[in-house]
């Protein structure tokens, strides 16, 4: 079973795509929770579908719901407080994303896909930035409703963008994977001179 397990990452080829594939799978279990919770906020239609938002227990699948739970908890905003709440709101799947950002860099660097990929979550951390700012200072209730709205529909849109560039890419990986797996790694032994 061990020789198996070797013969997955035995050459140079097999570890560079079997963790380009893990990390692509890391990164697309994030944006499909962020999906989801695209979706849960464009279905809130009242009063009781926000609060009961807020009882879901897949609201804290994310980091961006998370650190507005715990902004809206806060006493006062102040910028030391706003850097502390972003560090306590990092959950593992996000240090995993992170880690394996930082160990596929060189690699993520050379593709445009990555620069597409990181424009669209600069623009998402701006419109949801933006509406939960202008949330904080509605009225009435039906203008927060439409701005989680529009919170929800950004966050889908965005992040099927980046699901489809993910799968796409992991697609190619995949290929290139199984390319790699033709060839097995074979072990030379120096001969002893007598």
């Amino acid at each position: 079973m061990s020789r198996f397990f070797d013969s997955l990452m035995d050459t140079k080829d097999k570890r560079y795509h079997g963790t380009l594939i893990l990390m692509l799978a890391v990164f697309g279990s994030i944006a499909i929770t962020y999906i989801i919770l695209g979706v849960s906020l464009c279905m809130v239609k009242d009063y009781d579908n926000v609060f009961a938002l807020l009882d879901m227990p897949y609201i804290t699948w994310t980091y961006l719901a998370r650190l507005v739970l715990e902004a809206m908890s806060m006493p006062s905003l102040t910028f030391g407080n706003i850097v502390i709440s972003m560090l306590r709101c990092i959950g593992w799947l996000e240090f995993v994303a992170v880690f394996f950002a930082v160990i596929c860099y060189r690699t993520l660097e050379r593709h445009r896909a990555t620069f597409a990929g990181l424009l669209l979550l600069v623009i998402e951390v701006f419109v949801c930035g933006g509406v939960s700012l202008s949330a904080l200072s509605c009225t009435t209730l039906k203008a927060l409703i439409v701005r989680l709205q529009f919170m929800g529909m950004s966050i889908v849109a965005i992040n099927t963008i980046l699901l489809v560039l993910i799968g796409f890419y992991c697609y190619r990986q995949v290929k290139q994977y199984r390319h790699a797996l033709a060839y097995d790694a074979v072990e030379i032994k120096e001969l002893e001179e007598e």
